[in-house]
């Protein structure tokens, strides 16, 4: 026993073991229970069912639960999912999974190893490491082998060969093969660290593997009672990694269990394996089984149809009314119908795998559609016409960065809704909808209105959101594990396509930044302003600079007060000194007249009462001063007799009286002149 351990057993807490057999389940169980932390590990044995099967997963559990309630760390769970596949990836992230151990047979025919196309695809997408069981007749082992060579797959499978004989009190091997390895003092000193855990008795001694061919060798120095450790990478394409004369040969024609592991998490007690272990729970890599399905999808999706060309036309036809009749309910079911997603989808599938044909057919759909939304939108700003635009029209006018952020998100769930397919396709729709299909829509009602600014707007809010939606899309799919191709005329095209996706992420992002800067110009304006008129209420601003450097404003206000020529100079004085420039100011004010409260009917009952033998109050205006809660109150008398300075203080002095609050009265007299009556006309002394 070395009187020191160098490091501790390479234990896992939380195994994936995929169970569908009876036949194998058990030896797989097994080889977990060696390998599964005795303290607080998890085996999680999991069955994958599928809509199709029914009844068949319960007669499974029926079969498989008596297998595993036979090992204490073990628990069955079952996983329905769209296929056995994304079934075991989907339970190893939700389990948050460190080891995940697929079996594999040997067939009739002794030198024939089917790894299957689920153990394949499960290689290419797992989120943890991965342990490639090659059962046999007999599972129990008296000693375990594990070569070594000079490549960097050693280590690994080293750490779980000593784990093995530790738990199983067995012996290990460790042949060099010679031809392959290079000794240096660290490499040695790193391998007996790895062995320390053992007994000395444990590890035989240095064994050398020579000759041209080291895999027949080896395959001659082990018996059934052994098992097999190797390494691969799980990366790579396995039929290339297993072509390998060593791995080949070992996986096909010994006689013993082999053991292919690869690892991809580092030790848990590092920050490096933290994160990775809270990262691959939101990887959701596709396999190539779904990488297939969605170019196939994506072929197809690419083409325009009569589906297509309908739904745009209703799509459009909703948009451009809820637009016009500013109605947000309306401009939603529009985003529910419109089919936008389909092709735009398809375009970033075909620039993610190279395919870019697909790119090319699917821009020519989105274009179509595009050119068919303008027109219906364009005949029905014409045959029904606005005099102004709707507060809707106007918001999709002038993007900003939030819209751009906007089509990002869109993108990104549009990516993930079409490559996982068990989220509704109609989510990916709405995402791409409201960032499309309304912006197009007020491009032909800018052109019918005769508002280019506006159309020309809404295209810059158009041209932001395919451009964003593209681009937030091929992240997801290059995160999904899609690529293009290799071919050089696919990556010279590939660099064309990504060339101008860029060209327009800059353009559009200037123009973006330019219409930011003149928002915010607007804003500063629009702050000195309001700030002189606090009874105002914003309605809108426009700014132009004309050619002699003057900033022209049309400041568009309510307000219940008017607003003199006199009131504007003061204001065009004010903004000059804060902007540093000539100001022309225009302000138009929309009077509102509001209806009197309880307070100022009180006021008016009280000056009615105070008056009723002179005239009838016709008017009031009140005002509250805020520093003294001074009630300010002009009020119209109209009356035919004079009155005196002394009745106006009077009635003050009632009114404070009675509303316990400091008044100031002013009363304005319109005086009621009246003819006297005609006096009557003298009879004649000679009328009858």
């Amino acid at each position: 026993m070395s009187e020191e351990k160098a490091r501790e057993p390479l234990y896992f807490r939380r195994i994936i073991v995929p169970v569908s057999k009876p036949d194998i389940a058990a030896q797989m169980l097994e080889l977990a229970s060696l390998l599964v932390d005795p303290e607080d590990g998890q085996i999680f044995a999991v069955t994958v069912g599928t809509a199709e099967e029914g009844e068949a997963v319960s007669e499974r559990l029926e079969t498989l639960e008596p297998i595993v309630e036979q090992f204490e760390q073990a628990t069955m769970i079952t996983q329905i999912a769209s296929s056995a596949t994304r079934g075991i990836l989907e339970a190893a992230r939700e389990q948050g999974a460190e080891m995940l151990i697929m079996g594999v047979h040997r067939s009739n025919r002794r030198e024939e190893v089917q790894l299957g196309s689920i153990v394949e695809n499960v290689v290419q997408a797992a989120p943890c490491n991965i342990l490639i069981f090659r059962t046999d007749e007999r599972t129990d082992f008296n000693r375990v082998v594990v070569p070594l060579d000079d490549t960097i797959l050693t280590q690994p499978p080293l750490e779980i060969a000593t784990t093995l004989a530790l738990s199983q009190g067995a012996k290990i091997s460790t042949p060099y093969i010679q031809r392959d390895y290079s000794s240096t003092r660290e490499k040695e000193k790193h391998i007996q660290s790895i062995l320390s855990v053992l007994d000395e008795d444990q590890h035989e001694g240095r064994e050398f593997i020579t000759g041209r061919t080291p895999g027949d060798s080896l395959v001659n120095a082990v018996t059934e009672r052994d098992i097999l450790v190797l390494g691969f990478s799980q990366r790579a394409d396995l039929e290339l990694e297993f072509g390998r004369d060593v791995s080949d040969v070992l996986l096909r024609r010994a006689r013993c269990p082999v053991l292919l592991y690869s690892q991809i998490l580092e030790e848990r007690d590092t920050m490096t394996g933290f994160v990775q272990r809270i990262l691959q729970r939101f990887n959701p890599a596709l396999t190539q089984v779904e990488r297939n399905e969605l170019v196939w999808s994506a072929r197809k999706q690419a083409l325009s149809s009569i589906d297509f060309n309908w739904l745009i036309m209703m799509s459009a036809g909703l948009a451009t009314l809820g637009l016009m009749l500013n109605s947000v309910a309306v401009i939603i079911g529009a985003m529910l119908v419109a089919p936008l997603m389909s092709p735009l989808g398809a375009l970033a599938v075909g620039l993610a795998v190279g395919e870019l044909s697909i790119t090319r057919r699917a821009a020519i759909t989105v274009l179509q559609g595009f050119l068919l939304a303008l027109v219906i939108s364009i005949l029905f700003g014409i045959l029904a016409p606005l005099q102004t635009p709707t507060s809707e029209m106007l918001s999709r006018g002038s993007p900003s960065f939030l819209d751009a952020a906007v089509a990002l998100v869109s993108g990104l769930v549009a990516a993930f809704a079409l490559a996982r397919k068990e989220i509704p396709v109609a989510l990916a729709g709405v995402a791409i909808a409201a960032a499309l299909m309304p912006p197009i829509c007020t491009i032909g009602l800018g052109i019918a209105l005769g508002r280019p600014e506006l159309a020309m707007g809404a295209t810059l809010l158009f041209v932001t959101n395919i451009t964003f939606i593209v681009a937030s899309e091929n992240i997801i799919f290059l995160w999904m594990g899609l690529r293009p191709g290799r071919r050089q005329d696919t990556q010279r095209e590939v660099v064309v396509w990504w060339s101008l996706i860029t060209t327009l992420l800059i353009v559009t992002g200037v123009a973006i930044f330019r219409l930011g800067q003149e928002a915010t110009a607007n804003i500063e304006v629009e702050d000195v302003l309001l700030a002189q008129l606090p009874a105002a209420e914003f309605v809108s601003i426009e700014e132009r600079l004309r050619e002699d450097g003057t900033l022209s404003v049309l400041f568009t206000v309510r307000s219940p007060d008017d607003i003199t020529p006199q009131r504007v100079t003061e204001l065009e004085e004010s903004l000059e000194a804060e902007v540093d420039r000539e100001v022309a100011l225009d302000i138009v004010n929309i009077r509102v007249v509001e209806a009197r409260n309880q307070f100022e009917d009180d006021i008016l009952a009280e000056l009615q009462a105070q008056f009723a033998d002179v005239g009838d109050i016709d008017e009031l205006d009140i005002t509250t001063n805020e520093e003294d809660d001074r009630v300010v109150a002009d009020a119209v008398l109209r009356t035919a007799e004079s009155i005196t300075l002394e009745d106006v203080v009077e009635a003050e002095e009632a009114l404070a009286l009675a509303f316990e609050r400091p008044f100031t009265l002013t009363i304005l007299v319109e005086t009621v002149l009246s003819m006297p009556p005609p006096e009557p006309t003298p009879a004649l002394e000679n009328e009858p």
